[in-house]
């Protein structure tokens, strides 16, 4: 009676204490059951009218609400009524009634509105950004889903079959089907009140098979007419849409939006009526905008801009001609503005519904962690989509615009400055909103970005980069007066950028202008100013408190200015004295420029143009061997310049450490000339002028090898000099064997028996410190060394073995010294490996799972053979105990590891793996066995029987994950059987139907997907506060 009162917003009669805790009992089973009794005892009659009105109030909401059936929970009125009716009631409890009853009171009104949540239908609350189809797709039941892709495939392989097999009336066929797929709806419409993400999958299924029937009734019998079949499919993406915006399910949206994009391309007849297809994709994404007004749901957007402009695209290269232009123009600006519109919307709202930006300003002098952590601030208060919206849009449709106006002399570039023109429109319409900064910004760098862009599609490429050279200069003299710090970066990086790419249009050769070298000099002379405007106006304006990053970014844009400055006497001139003179002049200047602005990169530069001049002779006589050559010849080709460079460079190394003033008297300069001849000597061998021989250059490099670790012998002899003449005798060891000692191979082996011999001589010398004391090096030299004995005695098993073993068994002879190191490292005294455990157990350790692991990578996937004399029996052979025997060890040998969970996490999945790839090698070695199935790639791909065993295998083994990980509540178990289980299914498509339709195979996908949607239904995914512990 009182729910119906509710209900009809009728006054409540009037209650006692008694009453009132009655008719909350069932509604709030906890929290007013604790209120009621202290009301009871606590309230005074004021008390009881108070709450009587109290309740009055709270009817009127909950009557807003959802009817309520008689038997229907009062929850979801509580929960209504909470707002307004709870927070009236608070003033008469607190006239009526003690603090107990107070704290109680509010304790109950607490525990109702608890689970109330702010509504997200509106853009002002969005949903999470990442919530995309894949994230759908993962979360919740993803094996539910996929058993419904897969029962989806097999009805539509099954209605395939029946049509080429069975006789039934076609029409009669595809009611079936569309009447399945009515049902199926329905069942979804009824069970996603009770399971709603179960519900919703089966409402998606049905509508894909009555969109797909609806699809066949046209292609492959046509039964309607293609309007009529249009039409139908579009009345069910209409519907679709309509129920996923009422049940608040974006998948089913976004699934909707994709069939909607599809359906004039499935139904089309291939008439050309481009119009008509526009027209519908301009309403359709009309529908997207509407939809989106009422929703957060910015993954359909995406998807509906890229659905979009991919048909349109795809129509382009196909059908476009130019005359077209008129009538396409139009739709390719309403897309292009429209979901430019979208993206601004959302991240206006985003922006404006988030906290104000009270951020101080950023600092002229900011540091480039400072810029770019602040970038960061403002580029994630707008989330990703919509800057992939807003990005993409624009990319996307310059790129068609580009494709439409290129017949056009400038088309491009006008086109370019029309976007220019349209995003600093937006970004003037934003000045005066103060929260939209980093939108704001967005706008005015897309401006830019078209505005840089039409440079190109004006001009040559030497023009371009001059061009863009000068407009780096003025936005960074616009940054300099704006205090914009991050614009000057931006500046300078493209100044630098086009620098450097302006190189391309230089040439060594003679030019067309009378110089030595090829290119235009206005290029060159555009550069220079560009980057001395940009270092004047610093020099003038920011010199002083500058940051580092912009002191150094100046100095190199300095040195590109300079750089080209320079290189116009080359591109003027060809003859000696023009040359002598203008470098000459360029030398004087830049050393002026170096007395007034203090710079090196300016001294630097005065240098380099001195050294052309002939008074460089007299300065160093050094230089006259370096340059003679550059004066006898005008244009050098390039490897030769650099040649006689290197040799020029080194040579003034020379005079200019012999010029210095001398601290350590004839000894440095000794040492400077011994340096200068060394070098040249090297370039001259490198050229091979001195040592053209190959047999002389082999001997020699040993020589220089063992040079130094002589020299370590004599002067670093209580630093451990012995293990470096080891290191220097196995290295010279490794090098010589190969060649020197390939026809001697018994020299060969006593070298190496002496080499071993050395080191168990140096690695049984107990009085050598411990491997702290050298900073591991000593530890280094012994892990070496027990690699090296360790590769030896491996070798020297084998070649035994192979003179009486052959096939499994002497394979098995690989894990011989492994194994037997293994055992004695664990059996041994510890006293053996305390002195450098990081060589003899984690060294050698890692280097023995390393050695098992290749062998079982080996040995599963090499040519198997028979245990001859013994029969070969799945799982019961010696490869596979063998391999068995290795992975039980290695998860033995898991806790060990000690606390490095890192490591443990890393050693228990390399091992999964591994028993993955053994488990499957041996069903293969079962099926070439016992089904005569050649062991080749293409082989075991065709044998159909052993892709079936490796998808039951595979099955089994998930489903077992899955099962243990529902079980134990181990949500990480539980998702790598689920993975396990995608790629059957993504093998069951690629591998065995690829080729084939028969009924086994239509079956297998049926009961597989069952089977999936019951595992969904009965063994969902584990919530995530099971997740499991280290083990996994």
């Amino acid at each position: 009676a009182r729910l119906r009162a509710a209900r009809e917003n009728t006054a409540l009669p009037q209650a006692r204490g008694d009453d009132v805790s009655e008719t909350f009992a069932a509604p709030a089973q906890q929290g007013f059951q604790t209120a009621s009794e202290p009301q009871t005892r606590g309230a005074d009659a004021a008390a009881q009218q108070g709450l009587q009105q109290d309740f009055q109030t709270a009817s009127a909401p909950a009557r807003e609400t959802a009817a309520l059936s008689d038997g229907a929970d009062f929850a979801a009125a509580a929960e209504a009524a909470v707002p307004q009716g709870f927070q009236t009631a608070s003033e008469p409890q607190a006239r009526g009634a003690d603090a107990a009853a107070q704290q109680d009171w509010q304790r109950g009104f607490q525990t109702a509105s608890a689970p109330r949540r702010p509504s997200e239908n509106v853009p002002t609350a969005p949903q999470d950004a990442g919530n995309t189809l894949w994230a759908w797709f993962v979360r919740g039941n993803p094996l539910l889903k996929t058993g419904v892709v897969v029962l989806f495939l097999g009805l539509a392989f099954l209605l395939r079959y029946a049509s080429e097999r069975v006789q039934i009336p076609v029409g009669l066929r595809y009611l079936t089907v569309a009447g399945a797929g009515l049902a199926a709806a329905l069942a979804g419409w009824k069970l996603q009140g009770r399971r709603r993400e179960y519900g919703l999958v089966l409402e998606g299924f049905g509508m894909a098979v009555m969109y797909l029937t609806a699809l066949a009734a046209l292609k492959l019998h046509p039964l309607l007419p293609a309007p009529v079949v249009f039409a139908a499919m579009a009345a069910l993406v209409a519907a679709a849409a309509a129920m996923a915006v009422k049940q608040d399910a974006q998948p089913m949206a976004q699934a909707a939006l994709v069939g909607g994009l599809a359906a004039p391309l499935l139904v089309s007849d291939g008439s050309g009526q481009y119009v008509v297809l526009f027209s519908y994709l301009a309403l359709l994404n009309a529908g997207v905008a509407a939809v989106a007004w009422f929703k957060a749901w910015r993954p359909l957007n995406l998807t509906g801009f890229a659905g979009t402009f991919l048909i349109g695209a795809a129509w382009g290269l196909r059908d476009y001609a130019p005359p077209l232009f008129a009538s396409v123009e139009p739709f390719l600006l309403y897309h292009w503005l429209l979901y430019t519109l979208v993206a601004l919307f959302f991240a206006r709202r985003r922006l404006l519904d988030a906290e104000a930006d009270d951020a101080p300003p950023l600092a002229d002098n900011a540091t480039l962690d400072e810029i770019f952590t602040r970038i960061a601030a403002h580029g994630m208060r707008v989330p990703l989509p919509d800057h992939t919206l807003l990005f993409g849009t624009a990319f996307a449709a310059f790129g068609l615009q580009w494709a439409m106006v290129k017949h056009w002399p400038h088309g491009a570039g006008w086109s370019a400055l029309g976007f220019a023109a349209a995003y600093a429109l937006f970004a003037l319409l934003l000045r005066g909103e103060g929260g939209l900064r980093p939108l704001r910004q967005a706008f005015a760098a897309l401006a830019l970005v078209w505005a840089t862009l039409a440079v190109p599609l004006f001009f040559n490429g030497a023009d371009t980069a001059s061009l863009w050279t000068l407009e780096a200069a003025l936005v960074y003299w616009f940054g300099l007066r704006q205090r914009l710090p991050h614009l000057r970066l931006s500046a300078l990086a493209v100044y630098l950028l086009a620098a450097l790419a302006q190189l391309a249009a230089f040439r060594v050769g003679a030019g067309v202008s009378g110089g030595l070298i090829q290119g235009s000099p206005t290029a060159a002379l555009l550069a220079a100013a560009g980057g001395g405007l940009l270092y004047f106006s610093w020099a003038q304006y920011r010199r002083e408190g500058s940051a580092a990053w912009e002191r150094g970014f100046q100095t190199a844009a300095a040195a590109a200015a300079l750089f080209y400055a320079s290189l116009l006497p080359l591109l003027l001139f060809a003859s000696a004295k023009p040359l002598m003179t203008a470098y000459a002049l360029l030398a004087l200047a830049w050393a002026a420029c170096r007395y007034r602005q203090g710079q090196a990169v300016f001294a630097v530069f005065a240098l380099l143009c001195a050294l052309v001049l002939p008074l460089a002779y007299l300065a160093d006589p050094f230089c006259c061997f370096a340059f003679l050559p550059l004066g006898a010849r005008h244009a050098l080709p390039l490897f030769d310049a650099a040649h006689y460079l290197l040799l020029s460079a080194a040579l003034a190394a020379a005079a200019w450490l012999l010029s210095r003033p001398q601290r350590g008297g004839a000894g440095q300069a000794a040492g400077a000339v011994v340096l200068a001849i060394a070098l040249a000597l090297a370039d001259a061998a490198w050229r091979g002028v001195l040592w053209p021989s190959e047999n002389a250059a082999r001997w020699l490099h040993p020589v220089l090898l063992l040079a130094p670790f002589v020299f370590a012998a004599r002067y670093l002899r209580r630093r451990g000099a012995q293990y470096l003449l080891l290191a220097a005798a196995l290295f010279y060891a490794a090098l010589l064997l190969p060649e020197n000692f390939r026809a001697a191979p018994f020299a060969a082996w006593g070298i190496l028996a002496a080499h071993t011999a050395l080191a168990a001589w140096l690695l049984s010398d107990e009085g050598a410190d411990t491997e702290d004391a050298d900073g591991g090096f000593t530890a280094a030299v012994h892990a070496a060394a027990l690699l090296l004995f360790g590769l030896l005695w491996q070798k020297l098993v084998f070649q035994t073995a192979s003179l009486w073993l052959g096939g499994v068994w002497l394979q098995l002879t690989w894990l011989a010294v492994p194994a037997a190191y293994l055992l004695l490292s664990a059996k041994a005294r510890p006293a053996l490996f305390a002195r450098h455990p990081s060589a003899y157990r984690a060294f050698g350790g890692a280097a023995c799972a390393l050695a098992a692991a290749a062998w079982l990578l080996w040995a599963n996937f090499s040519a198997p053979h028979a245990p001859s004399p013994l029969p070969y029996l799945p799982v019961f052979n010696p490869l596979e105990l063998a391999a068995a025997a290795l992975l039980w060890f290695g998860f033995a040998a898991l806790p060990r590891l000690g606390r490095n969970e890192n490591a443990r996490r890393a050693g228990f999945y390399a091992l999964c793996a591994a028993a993955f790839l053994t488990i499957s090698a041996g069903v293969m070695r079962l099926w070439h066995f016992y089904g005569g199935t050649a062991w080749r790639a293409d082989a075991l791909l065709r044998s159909v029987g052993l892709q079936a065993g490796l998808s039951v295998v595979w099955a089994l083994a998930a489903i077992v994950l899955m099962v243990s990980g529902n079980r134990s509540g181990r949500r990480a178990r539980w998702m790598a059987g689920a993975v396990l289980m995608g790629v059957v299914v993504v093998k069951l498509f690629l591998v065995e139907l690829g080729n084939s339709g028969g009924i086994e195979r239509i079956a297998s996908f049926i009961i597989v997907g069952l089977l999936l949607l019951l595992v969904g239904w009965f063994a969902p995914v584990p919530p995530r506060e099971g997740e499991g512990g280290g083990d996994e």
